[in-house]
């Protein structure tokens, strides 16, 4: 029979450390574990700026996407409208 730490750098050549990890520990300890990282991401306000910059640049990207649609559409038309002029 292996000793323990035999095992678990072999369970470490097959899976990563957050799965051997959780393996190791019961499932309430695990739990508690997930609502400490919850209440703290909560409460700890370090993030905070990066998250309202990440959306702010999210939300100028879909405004420039919606914005190129309609004006791919309007310089189609006046490359279209050259090209008619052009012919005659």
């Amino acid at each position: 029979m292996r000793s323990g730490s035999e095992v678990v750098p072999q369970m470490l050549n097959t899976t990563g450390w957050r799965q051997v990890l959780l393996a190791a520990k019961p499932r309430s300890l695990r739990r508690r574990i997930m609502k400490n990282l919850f209440v703290r991401l909560w409460r700890e306000e370090e993030g905070q700026d990066l998250t309202e910059y990440a959306l702010l640049v999210v939300l100028i990207a879909l405004a420039a996407v919606t914005g190129m649609k309609s004006l791919a559409g309007a310089i189609s038309n006046t490359f279209a409208n050259a090209a008619a002029n052009l012919n005659t």
